[in-house]
């Protein structure tokens, strides 16, 4: 292949992607809203239920314009946790997920997305922020993450919540595992600074993709 061939191509398939990328937008801006469930659990060190649901609120908005997609908070709900038994420990993270899905499957939840915001993970005597959700663009998939306003030391962790809460909402919209990427980078919560972490052009196009097909 010559030279000019090989520009060629370069040229051709990225003008394909940008058609792809423009289709996949036109296509999200015409289908109905991503609705989204979320359940505030009350409980030691959680951040309060108004705050809880403005950085929620937030989070959809900055999807909704970083990606193009039609998102919406159908239903905000404050509630004692409905599984006590289950542990919060950092060994039970997988366990505190299927719990979360096992009970939004029994509430017969007719949304897009079903989310839990709950208090901090404690294990060590320590609070932890954590989250997890089920496979990307999974719709109607279930996630969770933890939130806290202060950790016991006294440090500041609502930027961490809210990072926690964008990251696992970002798996559920269908964006993948990043490193060193940003907002879906697997260590995001080792790398914030005075803000949330952005997503890199990779999860954008993942995340429009996705809703290209819901």
């Amino acid at each position: 292949m010559s030279r000019y061939e090989k520009v060629l191509l370069v040229l051709i398939s990225f003008l394909c992607g940008i058609l792809g990328l423009c289709v996949a937008i036109a296509c999200t801006a015409e289908a109905e809203p991503i609705t989204v469930r979320v359940v505030a659990v009350r409980g030691e060190n959680m951040l309060p239920a108004a705050q809880t649901k403005r950085i929620m609120q937030q989070a959809l908005r900055y999807y909704d314009n970083a990606c193009w997609i039609n998102i919406k908070l159908k239903r905000f709900e404050v509630r004692k946790n409905p599984m006590p038994w289950i542990g919060n420990g950092l060994s039970d993270t997988k366990t505190i997920l299927y719990a979360w899905e096992s009970w939004f499957k029994g509430q017969r939840s007719k949304v897009d997305i079903k989310f839990a915001v709950l208090p901090p993970l404690k294990d060590s005597a320590q609070y932890w922020i954590a989250g997890y959700s089920t496979d990307s663009c999974d719709r109607g998939g279930t996630g969770y993450s933890t939130a806290e306003p202060k950790n016991q030391q006294g440090y500041a962790r609502v930027v961490h919540s809210a990072t926690a809460m964008r990251h696992e909402l970002g798996h559920l919209l269908g964006a993948t595992d990043r490193s060193g990427s940003g907002l879906m980078d697997t260590g995001v919560l080792y790398q914030i600074g005075a803000g949330i972490p952005e997503l890199d052009a990779h999860s954008q196009w993942e995340i429009v993709r996705c809703a290209g097909r819901w």
